[in-house]
């Protein structure tokens, strides 16, 4: 039990050879010892799969499932689910989460001082689409109750 707690398991490849080595680091990064540096959701575990989108996390798919959206190394971006090179959107010093709308815009938490933004899918600059009331506890699902409540900026 204390071997399962402490040491680290020997490397898949010396097991299966012809394992890719893409999968072998995805399946590494889940054995972590540390559940901080492990992945925290399933969605990460596909995002880190598709090439581009190295440090990537908190995964969203656009509406017709051919992009996926996700935040990486301070910005917001996305990937064509075909491959390619990733595409930034914009800063997000702070990611929280998002979601894709039919409507062409992303609906984020990009930092900690604000409430939601709403920024264009084709990238360019978020505007506000919340504000966060003084003393307020940041969290998306706060922001969304606040927007259901026609309470948007």
């Amino acid at each position: 039990m204390s071997a399962i707690l402490k040491d680290q398991p020997a490397a898949a490849s010396t097991i299966r050879p012809d394992l890719p080595h893409d999968l072998e680091t995805v399946l590494n990064r889940c054995l972590r010892k540390d559940p901080n540096r492990r992945f925290q959701h399933m969605a990460d575990v596909k995002i880190s799969l598709l090439p581009g989108t190295e440090n990537g996390r908190d995964a969203f798919f656009s509406p017709d499932r051919q992009w996926v959206g996700f935040f990486a190394d301070g910005e917001l971006k996305k990937i064509s689910v075909q491959g390619g090179a990733p595409v930034t959107l914009c800063d997000a010093p702070f990611d929280y989460g998002a979601a894709w709308g039919e409507d062409g815009t992303i609906v984020a938490a990009l930092n900690q001082q604000s409430g939601l933004s709403r920024a264009p899918a084709a990238g360019g600059r978020p505007q506000p689409l919340t504000k966060r009331a003084s003393g307020e506890r940041h969290t998306a699902l706060n922001d969304l109750s606040h927007t259901a409540s026609n309470k948007c900026v």
